[in-house]
């Protein structure tokens, strides 16, 4: 089954297919039924901002049991804060969307610099939980870890704050590890940086 976006003129923006997705109970909808005029427009005014990455999400998200999603040779290392991490609110059903890279203008910048570059934009920022689902459905279709790799090269470094998740006083940031070989989930104070740190932004339409 595909369902495909098409522009004003019916040039095709981009199409999705059911078999591409990762079916997790609860998580995600599988029913792709046609987006209204509005939804469709939203879609059209993203993806020329380079959001053209999407996802489907529906139903409560449950942490514990996502954070086995991260798990791949080696468990995940896991700041027991971060277990216990409150993320923003989200409508009952909606699509995420989000870039192909982390935006290099987010990287070396702390989370409260990062906050107002958001706003600015008009960003949010990903959860946690969005994360961990995506982050095994990028790994399923590009047979790699790049989405979220960390590399000592600011260009190539996809390692980032999750914005939309914090615990006390401090900012979840997450990255795969290709020296250790696992995902790392951890916390950073809110007025620190590095210059390969970024932060993923997010846009979420409700559905």
């Amino acid at each position: 089954m595909k369902y495909t976006i098409k522009d004003q003129n019916g040039n095709l923006i981009n199409e999705f297919e059911i078999q591409d997705i990762l079916i997790l109970p609860d998580i995600l909808s599988t029913n792709l039924t046609k987006f209204s005029k509005k939804v469709n427009a939203e879609i059209q005014k993203w993806y020329s901002q380079g959001f053209t990455k999407q996802y489907i999400f529906e139903g409560k998200q449950d942490l514990q049991k996502l954070l086995k999603l991260a798990d791949y040779e080696n468990p995940a290392w896991i700041y027991e804060p971060v277990k216990e991490a409150k993320s923003d609110k989200r409508p009952d059903k909606y699509l995420l969307l989000y870039t192909k890279d982390i935006p290099q203008e987010t990287k070396g910048k702390t989370p409260i610099e990062l906050e107002k570059l958001f706003k600015e934009k008009d960003w949010k920022g990903m959860t946690i939980e969005e994360y961990l689902v995506i982050q095994r459905f990028e790994f399923k279709k590009r047979k790699d870890h790049s989405f979220d790799s960390y590399n000592y090269e600011i260009s190539k470094s996809n390692w980032t704050y999750l914005l939309g998740s914090k615990t006390t006083g401090f900012v979840v940031q997450v990255c795969w590890f290709p020296e250790n070989r696992l995902v790392s989930l951890d916390s950073s104070a809110t007025d620190g940086s590095y210059s390969v740190l970024g932060a993923r932004p997010v846009v979420v339409i409700k559905l």
